[in-house]
C-alpha cells in the first residue's frame, strides 16, 4: 500500500521503512481529506448530484474510516513504535481497497467536472437551435448515455467522442445561420450608403409635411436598421461561448434568414421617393394652391416652378423647398390695402404724431388681418386696379 520493500523491514533498515511509511501515509491522508471534503455534496453534474444522498453518505463513511486509519499511522514514527503495529495483513488489504476507491472517486469527480462543462455548453447551445432540429434530439440522447456511464464509472472514451462531434456540428450550424442573418463588410457599406442616400435625406425633410406619411419612412428605416452586420466571427471563437461574442446573434429569437435584402430596401426607397413626389405634385398643382405660388419669395417661387415643370424632386431637397411647400399647403391669404385705406388711416391729411401714426397703422392691420396667422398673410398695396406686393 505504501510501496515499502521487504528489505526495509529488516532491523537494520527499519528507520528507512518508518520514514517512508510516514511520508506516504501523510500524502495519502491529504488526498483522502480532500476527497472526503469534496464528497460532502456528492459529485455535481449537469443533471444534479451523481449519487443519491444515501450513496454519498455510505461513500463518505468509508472514506472517513480510511482517514482515521491514516491519521493513526502517524504515531508509528520510530522503529520501536512500529514493532507495536496493531493492524493485520487483512486490515491493510481492506484499507488498500478503500484507498483505491478514494482514488477512483477523485478521478471520477474530475471526469464529471470536465464532462459537465461540455454538457452545459451543449445545453446552452440547444436554446439557440431552431425548434425541431434533429441535432437537439441527439444531444438529449447522448447526454443521457454520458450520465449513465458516469454513474457506472465506466470508460467514457466513446461518449467523449460523441460530445465532441455534437459540439463541432453545432459550431458549423451556428456559423452557417449567423452568416445568413448578418451583413458582410461589403453589405454593411451598402447599408451605410442607403442611410446617407440623397433620397433618404430628402424624405427625412419632407416627412415633416402633413400630407406625407412619416410612418412609411420610419418603417423603412426600422427594416434597414434590423439588418445587422457582423463578419468577424470564426469557428474557433465558438469553442468556449455558444453565441457570437461580437453581435450576440440568437438564431431562435432573431430567425436564421434575412427576410429583406438591401436591394429590396433600395427599391423601396426609390418607390417611396417617387410616391411622395407624385403626392406633392398632385397637391401643389391644385389651382387654389398653385395660384398662391406668386406670393412666395423669389427663391421659393423658383423652386416651386422648377418642381411643377419637371414633376420630379431634386435630391436632396433644400430646407427652403420644404418650408415653401408647408407654407403653400397651410394656405396663404392675400390682404389688399388701398390708397384710400391709407388716406383714412392718415385722418384724411390731418397732422399726426409719430405715435398716432404708428397706432393708426397697427389698427389698420388688425382690421384687415383679423385672426389669421401672420405667417400666412401676404399684404398687397392696390391703386387703381394695379396691385403691388
Amino acid at each position: 500500500m505504501f510501496g515499502i520493500g521487504r528489505g526495509y523491514l529488516q532491523n537494520n533498515a527499519l528507520d528507512v521503512a518508518v520514514a517512508q511509511l510516514n511520508k506516504e501515509s501523510r500524502e495519502k491522508l491529504n488526498e483522502v481529506v480532500t476527497v472526503h471534503h469534496e464528497m460532502k455534496d456528492g459529485i455535481p453534474t449537469w443533471e444534479g448530484p451523481l449519487y443519491s444522498p444515501e450513496k454519498v453518505s455510505d461513500l463518505r463513511a468509508t472514506v472517513n474510516e480510511l482517514k482515521d486509519f491514516l491519521e493513526h499511522l502517524q504515531i508509528y514514527d520510530t522503529p520501536a513504535k512500529l514493532k507495536n503495529f496493531k493492524y493485520s495483513v487483512e486490515d491493510v488489504k481492506e484499507k488498500q481497497e478503500q484507498m483505491e476507491l478514494v482514488q477512483s472517486l477523485s478521478v471520477l469527480r474530475k471526469k464529471a467536472l470536465e464532462l459537465t462543462q461540455e454538457a452545459n455548453y451543449l445545453i446552452r447551445a440547444k436554446h439557440q437551435v431552431p425548434v425541431g432540429n434533429e441535432w437537439s434530439t441527439r444531444v438529449d440522447a447522448v447526454l443521457k448515455e454520458v450520465y449513465e456511464a458516469l454513474q457506472k464509472n465506466t470508460n467514457l472514451t466513446g461518449e467523449r467522442s460523441e460530445l465532441w462531434k455534437l459540439k463541432e456540428e453545432y459550431k458549423t450550424l451556428y456559423l452557417t445561420l449567423h452568416d445568413k442573418a448578418r451583413l458582410t463588410a461589403t453589405e454593411e457599406g451598402k447599408k451605410n450608403a442607403l442611410l446617407h442616400d440623397p433620397r433618404f435625406e430628402s424624405l427625412k425633410g419632407l416627412s415633416t409635411i402633413s400630407i406625407l406619411s412619416e410612418d412609411q419612412l420610419n418603417g423603412w428605416k426600422t427594416r434597414l436598421d434590423s439588418l445587422k452586420g457582423c463578419w468577424q466571427l470564426t469557428k474557433d471563437q465558438l469553442d468556449h461561448k455558444e453565441i457570437c461574442g461580437h453581435c450576440q446573434f440568437t438564431p431562435k429569437e432573431e430567425g436564421s434568414n434575412r427576410h429583406l435584402s438591401l436591394e429590396q430596401l433600395a427599391d423601396e426607397l426609390e418607390e417611396l421617393a417617387e410616391n411622395w413626389s407624385s403626392t406633392l405634385y398632385d397637391n401643389l398643382a391644385e389651382p387654389e394652391i398653385k395660384n398662391n405660388i406668386p406670393l412666395l419669395g423669389e427663391e421659393s417661387r423658383r423652386l416651386m416652378d422648377a418642381f411643377l415643370t419637371n414633376r420630379q424632386l431634386e435630391h436632396p431637397v433644400s430646407n427652403q423647398f420644404v418650408s415653401a411647400v408647408k407654407e403653400l399647403l397651410q394656405g396663404i391669404e392675400k390682404i389688399t390695402i388701398t390708397f384710400d385705406d391709407l388716406e383714412q388711416m392718415m385722418k384724411n391729411g390731418s397732422p399726426l404724431t409719430v405715435d398716432e401714426l404708428k397706432g393708426s397703422f397697427e389698427q389698420l392691420l388688425r382690421n384687415k388681418v383679423g385672426s389669421t396667422p401672420s405667417k400666412n398673410i401676404r399684404v398687397l398695396l392696390k391703386n387703381g386696379g394695379k396691385a403691388l406686393e
